[in-house]
């Protein structure tokens, strides 16, 4: 049995990406609207939540009781 062959198969095997860009595998495709969605939808969830902890800092360091009625104003000032 020839070895050759085989060697040659394993870098050949080795030497392709395991993952492709999507722009080599469909140049023209676009990110649809509900992705896009999706994307903005976690982001602003990512952005509450940080806002919310962070009032929440606030209000157990500082016995700021009424930090929760004005967590915006306080996010925009950060």
């Amino acid at each position: 049995m020839d070895v050759a062959p085989w060697a040659e198969v394993h870098e050949t095997y080795h030497a392709i990406l395991a993952r492709l860009l999507l722009g080599e595998v469909n140049p023209e495709q676009v990110v649809s609207d509900s992705k896009l969605k999706q994307f903005l939808h976690a982001f602003r969830m990512a952005a509450y939540n940080v806002s919310m902890m962070l009032a929440t800092e606030v209000r157990t360091h500082t016995g700021y009781t009424a930090v929760k009625n004005e967590t915006q104003n306080l996010a925009r000032q950060a």
